[in-house]
């Protein structure tokens, strides 16, 4: 069975990826662990990086329907704003949050100055999903075969000049991080699973994280599973 038979109707929203959904529970369950404390370790942040890939990945799948740039940031925000908004409010009435730093947090934009982090402390990793979501909105309005490419050279761009330039503007910008690079990987992953490329979707998708979570032995385990996981569905 190729990757492109592993996936199931969704209705009028086109096919899911079985295997995507796999990698989304495990780098889920990687959050909630490091979260808990349970093990002492960082593999919470390999779920974090798998999200970004998967978050790269996924951009160029649903692009392929969603060509319109509005049409598709429209449709990101309505996914993933409300609930978030929701609970910034509650935790900002709840715990307090000056009125500043919850507009910044509203709007998903880093700061202010004496806030390192939004209301919601994990709010930080939406902040970079909506910056990522803007340049790959504003990509749409290139011609189809420019789009992946466009992106992936611009976020090279940000990250280098921020190395180049430090504290030079627009590059001194909480925005722009190496981090961003993770995107990247799963643009790249999507464009060869486009091109029926990739033997294994899930296994390849893993190994987008290998370089963040070197540091951190214990995340390799699971990152082996994911591999052992997709194998199973081929």
């Amino acid at each position: 069975m190729t990757v492109r038979d592993r996936t199931v109707s969704t209705g009028g929203r086109g096919p899911t990826l079985v295997s995507i959904q796999y990698l989304r529970g495990l780098a889920a369950v990687a959050v909630v662990v490091e979260h808990t404390h349970w093990t002492g370790s960082h593999l919470g942040a390999a779920g974090v990086d798998v999200f970004f890939a998967i978050s790269g990945f996924i951009m160029v799948h649903v692009s392929l329907r969603e060509t319109a740039a509005w049409t598709f940031f429209r449709a990101r925000l309505i996914r993933v704003a409300p609930m978030y908004w929701l609970c910034t409010l509650l935790a900002a009435a709840i715990f307090g949050a000056d009125k500043l730093h919850l507009i910044h947090s509203l709007a998903f934009w880093p700061g202010p100055e004496n806030h390192a982090f939004p209301v919601i402390y994990a709010g930080w990793t939406l902040n970079f999903e909506m910056f990522f979501y803007a340049i790959f909105a504003a990509a749409l309005f290139l011609p189809f075969g420019w789009r992946s490419s466009s992106v992936v050279l611009a976020l090279i761009f940000l990250v280098a000049a921020q190395v180049m330039w430090p504290g030079t503007q627009p590059f001194d910008s909480d925005y722009i991080n190496p981090i961003l690079l993770e995107f990247i990987g799963g643009i790249l992953l999507a464009e060869a699973w486009r091109r029926n490329c990739l033997p294994g979707l899930l296994g390849s998708l893993a190994l987008t994280a290998l370089e963040s979570v070197r540091n951190h032995p214990v995340a390799l385990p699971s990152l082996r599973t994911i591999s052992l996981i997709d194998a199973s569905n081929t």
